[in-house]
């Protein structure tokens, strides 16, 4: 059943009416337009700028500052992590071995390191023995499915056609393969239509209908 006749969707920030021609798909759905800005610094987003977190929505430079990495300059340009092991101090009798000095420069004879994330510093962890567990890092997964092209759909790159999200490029008439938004989307049956295909396809039969002038036909007689 097409979409206009269900029940119209509510924005996630001031719980009204959500219409076609003034919605954006932002987090968990369509948003008003004026609506989907970020919660820390009120900053107008789009879908460049757009991050969410637990179904509110954040500009990338204030979702950085609260869920990113911690450290510091993280969301600001040059970065330094505190990692939780100490710095020995050095070795106070080395200044009396003549040869400590040799020593130390020389590099340890162990199994070159693995790569991890202490080695690049990006993240702050504690050492881990040899034997210790692997870390393992997840990725946060689409459930949502675009119907054109059968492949994940996130909300940065997200548009709604029908109740279902598509991608923007994905979003295109039935017919003549348009893209479409807001203004000229139609649906029917679960497929998308722009209105001049639609009109054509399943309005009013007669002369000149999705053209110019109509003039329609019955198909009784006056008597």
């Amino acid at each position: 059943m097409s979409s206009r006749w269900g029940s119209t969707p509510q924005c996630p920030r001031c719980n009204k009416a959500v219409y076609m021609a003034e919605q954006v798909i932002g987090p968990t759905g369509p948003w008003h337009r004026a609506c989907l800005t970020c919660i820390d610094c009120k900053k107008r987003l789009d879908s460049y700028a757009l991050a969410e977190h637990d179904g509110e929505a954040y500009c990338k430079t204030c979702h950085g500052r609260r869920f990113g990495p911690k450290g510091y300059g993280f969301a600001s340009g040059t970065s330094f992590l505190s990692t939780d092991k100490p710095i020995s101090k050095p070795n106070s009798n080395s200044k009396n071995d003549p040869d400590s000095d040799k020593i130390s420069q020389s590099p340890p004879k162990s199994a070159p390191p693995n790569p991890s994330s202490e080695t690049y510093g990006i993240f702050s962890t504690k050492p881990q023995s040899s034997k210790g567990p692997k870390r393992s890092w997840t990725f946060p997964v689409s459930n949502d499915i675009c119907p054109r092209c059968t492949k994940p759909v996130y909300a940065a790159e997200a548009v709604m056609g029908a109740g279902i999200k598509y991608h923007k490029l994905c979003l295109r008439c039935e017919t003549c393969s348009k893209l479409l938004n807001s203004t000229n989307i139609t649906d029917r049956d679960g497929k998308l239509y722009c209105n001049s295909c639609y009109s054509r396809e399943f309005g009013p039969k007669g002369y000149g209908y999705g053209g110019g002038a109509a003039f329609l036909t019955t198909e009784g007689t006056a008597r």
